[in-house]
């Protein structure tokens, strides 16, 4: 070796000797930094995996200038796969979309010569309208024993129902050649099945449906069913079919809920994405 003095050779033998201990300790990789020995697995080329789906690639770049200089930089990339689990996806059908803000005006006309009566109930689980959308059928509200995230949030893996004190409201009353206004937002409630790990109760181990809130979108072909009654009765508040004074439409008492008799109108239209007024007629026109 041209122009090496013996105090050279020395270095040279001192750093393989180095080198060879540093590669049989197991402990650290050529840049000083420890490596990890729980569930890793390292391969022929140096790449560390690890059971967090995190690979650091040792990418070592060695430089060697003419005055016999080695110099070795360590770098390390690291690459990290962010899974997104399953369950995370599957639970998300659950969340509903934001409320809108569009508003149908669903104008129930009586063209009849009786008096009409659009039913009321007991029970927050009674749906005056359906929807379909699109071929899929929801209704305008869910009640506390439907509705996902309340079941989703609940103790128990489901809820039936409500209680008898949780009135919705008593039947309303349309006179012969009048009509009666509900304002629905361009919103509806399908059902969704939903996988038992979703639920914050562990010891639910069933899937469930449950209705969960999707707004219309535009150019949607929408259905909107609505149940009417030509007999007030099934009430229990005999006599309370009448409005107070010379109303012609009105609200009935909470208790008076028009069930006999019922006959389901519906319309069919197209939400262009604005506000609305869709007409049902009863009875229906030819």
């Amino acid at each position: 070796m041209h122009g090496m003095t013996k105090s050279s050779t020395s270095i040279i033998v001192i750093a393989a000797l180095s080198l060879g201990l540093g590669a049989t300790s197991g402990c650290s990789d050529d840049s000083g930094e420890e490596v990890g020995t729980d569930d890793a697995t390292s391969d022929a080329d140096g790449d560390t995996t690890t059971d967090d789906d995190t690979t650091t690639t040792d990418d070592d770049t060695t430089t060697t200038t003419d005055d016999d200089t080695t110099t070795t930089t360590d770098d390390d990339t690291t690459t990290t796969n962010d899974d997104t689990t399953g369950s995370e996806a599957e639970c998300s059908v659950a969340d509903s979309d934001p409320l809108s803000i569009t508003t149908w005006t669903v104008r129930v006309h009586n063209d009849s010569a009786d008096p009409l009566f659009i039913p009321g109930d007991d029970c927050l689980s009674f749906h005056r309208f359906t929807l379909v959308v699109d071929g899929i059928e929801g209704a305008d509200t869910p009640d506390e024993g439907e509705a996902c995230n309340l079941i989703l949030s609940t103790s128990v893996c489901s809820t039936f129902g409500c209680e008898g004190d949780e009135l919705e409201g008593g039947a309303i009353r349309v006179d012969p050649g009048e009509s009666f206004d509900f304002a629905v937002p361009a919103y509806h409630y399908p059902w969704v099945e939903v996988p038992a790990s979703c639920h914050e109760n562990a010891e639910c181990t069933e899937a469930f449906e449950c209705r969960v809130g999707r707004a219309v979108p535009d150019g949607a072909v929408v259905s909107i069913n609505v149940d009417l009654s030509t007999s007030c009765t099934r009430d229990f508040n005999p006599g309370g079919c009448e409005c107070e004074g010379e109303d012609p439409t009105c609200e009935l008492s909470q208790g008076v809920f028009a069930w006999g008799r019922l006959v389901t109108e519906s319309t069919t239209f197209t939400h262009e994405g604005g506000d609305a007024i869709v007409d049902i007629h009863y009875p229906s026109e030819p």
